[in-house]
């Protein structure tokens, strides 16, 4: 499975480039992203603040293609999972074994963080370390490119999207 990975501002989408967020568009590109793409991966900015502006988005993402967004509070990845998104829990991991499984993973980019791999069954990850160690009753989603993974999530350059 191919996912891509997109940060979330102000209702639009950006990739990072060296530090930087460059514009990608609305939730317009959404369906020519769904051509290409199974998966979704995306770091709302908002949520790092505890708002739910883009909420309304990820239920529009939801209905067209697989979605995950990275969190760190309990109640805002159950709020996700009411509409079928993919809460990403990151450290510490707060309140993880009191949301549904079925669409939940965490984000682990630290081998000490692994021993959350036996609460969850799907784990993100960049660290090839990481993903080297984990156990086979998880489902790997890898953020570049690692073979094996269940899910590689691109970081494409902007550049490419604009050739959709």
């Amino acid at each position: 499975m191919k996912g891509l990975l997109l940060h979330v501002k102000d209702k639009q989408f950006y990739t990072e480039e060296e530090g930087n967020l460059r514009l990608v568009g609305n939730i317009g590109i959404v369906k020519k992203l769904s051509k290409e793409y199974k998966l979704l991966h995306l770091i709302d900015r908002a949520l790092e603040r505890g708002s739910l502006s883009n909420y309304d988005m990820y239920d529009a993402i939801s209905r067209i293609m697989y979605s995950q967004v990275e969190c760190t509070k309990k109640e805002i990845a159950a709020k996700l999972q009411e509409i079928h998104v993919r809460a990403v829990m990151l450290p510490p991991y707060e309140g993880i074994g009191e949301l549904d499984v079925k669409y939940l993973a965490a984000r682990v980019d630290d081998v000490k963080d692994l021993h959350i791999a036996d609460r969850v069954r799907d784990i993100v990850t960049s660290n090839r370390e990481v993903a080297e160690e984990l156990g086979e009753s998880n489902r790997l989603f890898f953020i570049g490119d690692f073979k094996g993974a269940f899910c590689t999530i691109d970081i494409k350059k902007l550049r490419f999207l604009n050739n959709l």
